[in-house]
């Protein structure tokens, strides 16, 4: 097993107890879309608003893994090791 923190941002981060950070503990060699499917497992209300439907991301949230985005990397299917941060974020823009 492995444990990864979960920061969750902006108004995400606010409705939770722990100011916006979760442990989450994972068999070894998981994904990223493991430790969401934990999270909204544990916390339901969040489901809807970053999947658009399982497995895709809405397109206005923005996933992280130790400050690099995720699409960066191998997405949804990048594997964690331990100690490994993900970010949760609104995407944010401007003019």
């Amino acid at each position: 097993m492995v444990e990864v923190e979960l920061d969750i941002y902006f108004s995400f981060g606010n409705r939770l107890n722990s100011k916006g950070k979760i442990t989450v503990k994972v068999p070894d060699n998981a994904t990223i879309e493991k430790v969401l499917d934990e999270f909204t497992e544990r916390f339901p209300d969040f489901e809807d608003e970053i999947f658009e439907e399982p497995g895709e991301i809405r397109r206005f949230i923005q996933i992280k893994l130790n400050q690099r985005n995720i699409n960066r990397l191998d997405g949804l299917g990048t594997v964690l090791n331990q100690g490994d941060e993900i970010q949760i974020l609104p995407k944010l823009g401007g003019g």
